[in-house]
């Protein structure tokens, strides 16, 4: 990652959490966070891994504006999943997203 963005994640047991991502203040609206996230989703393809997250708002943009980011990065909703909040989103790797497509 970079010294635009801050990112706080966890990794195992095939999962990717990511509990904080926040692009400094001086560095927002220039493509830093997607680009962050978009490194994030290769790596998370290449261990075949799951990405959760879940938006919020506390470091300066908009849940809505947040959840049309992540949606445009393949995430999607997991309401009640593995007991995590409603609001929580996952992003599959694409390879289990084609094998889910073949069914």
């Amino acid at each position: 990652m970079s010294k635009e963005v801050e990112v706080d994640i966890q990794f195992g047991n095939g999962f990717i959490i990511v509990n904080r991502l926040e692009t400094v203040k001086e560095y927002r609206n220039q493509g830093f966070a997607r680009e962050a996230m978009e490194e994030l989703c290769e790596k998370a393809d290449d261990l075949n891994c799951i990405i959760l997250l879940t938006p919020v708002g506390d470091w300066g943009s908009s849940i809505t504006r947040l959840k049309k980011f992540y949606r445009s990065l393949g995430f999607r909703h997991r309401k009640g999943l593995c007991d995590l909040p409603s609001s929580s989103m996952m992003r599959l790797p694409h390879r289990k997203e084609e094998l889910i497509k073949r069914l």
